[in-house]
């Protein structure tokens, strides 16, 4: 570096007992020694940035090709690898070092051509591993939605079946109460009925008495006896047919409340009924 400004130095300030790349007026042979002054205090201050830029300026007037080594030595030191080679490459080209410099340079040259490959593959690389974690990001994204929307399904469908499943209790809960609370009606009619045919014997019996029986001092015939033995055998009839409804309905009311879901609010009650003058069943529920 240190040669390249010196040479560069004396074109500068030397004048026109000097070739020059291209005719400089007094202005312009002003303008790039301030850019080459400057770009030199950069340089050894380590804004290579700078002195990149500075440097190209002066260049830029004067098109003299030593200035390009001095751009490439800023443009490697700052890590412009492509700009540093492009920058030596042209001094090479335009530049009259001698044979064992210009050896010299010509190896670096490959070797920073080396490094500016390697970087782009290694960028390669990096750009690679980083597409391929998107990637596989990506798909993991796309998996947990997926294992998300799945979930959805089953829960809506498990709602579903749960629904169709208190629904089909529900109904079947509606048809056992419907079904025992009517036997419970038919056995509270046939314990009625027995009460009625039950008294119709009776008195049916004291008839019989009067006519035919120990108050009449005679025996009944069966022609006699056949209206009450009809009623006693309808009595009992209806005394067993009574109690049979009776039980069927109190089993399917209590199977109604137990197919009901639990959390319907619906409740219901069977139990006897005693009293002075009456026996029976009674029942009832809420919805």
């Amino acid at each position: 570096m240190r040669v390249a400004v010196a040479v560069v130095w004396i074109v500068l300030v030397a004048g026109p007992s000097v070739a020059l790349a291209q005719p400089l007026s007094e202005q312009d042979r002003r303008i790039a020694r301030e850019h080459f002054d400057r770009g030199t205090a950069a340089f050894e201050r380590g804004d290579y940035t700078e002195a990149a830029a500075e440097f190209r300026a002066a260049y830029a007037l004067t098109r003299h090709a030593d200035l390009l080594y001095n751009i490439y030595s800023s443009q490697e030191r700052n890590g412009a690898l492509a700009e540093a080679a492009e920058a030596l490459e042209g001094y090479l080209r335009d530049g009259s070092p001698d044979a064992t410099r210009r050896e010299a340079l010509e190896l670096r040259l490959e070797r920073l051509r080396l490094r500016i490959e390697q970087d782009r593959l290694a960028d390669d690389t990096r750009e690679a591993e980083a597409r391929r974690a998107r990637e596989a990001a990506a798909a993991e994204l796309s998996a947990e939605r997926a294992q998300r929307e799945a979930a959805v399904r089953a829960a809506a469908a498990a709602e579903a079946a749960e629904r169709a499943r208190r629904e089909d209790a529900r109904a079947t809960s509606d048809a056992l109460w419907v079904t025992g609370i009517g036997a419970l009606v038919a056995a509270a009619v046939a314990l009625a009925g027995f009460g009625v045919l039950a008294g119709l014997g009776a008195a049916e019996d004291a008839s019989l008495a009067e006519r035919c029986g120990r108050d009449a001092g005679r025996v009944c015939r069966e022609s006699d006896t056949a209206t009450l033995a009809a009623l006693n055998t309808a009595a009992d009839a209806s005394w067993i047919a009574g109690g049979a409804l009776a039980v069927a309905g109190l089993a399917l009311v209590l199977a109604a409340q137990s197919a009901r879901p639990p959390d319907d609010g619906v409740a219901a009650y069977v139990g006897p009924l005693v009293g002075p003058t009456l026996a029976g069943i009674v029942a009832g529920g809420r919805y």
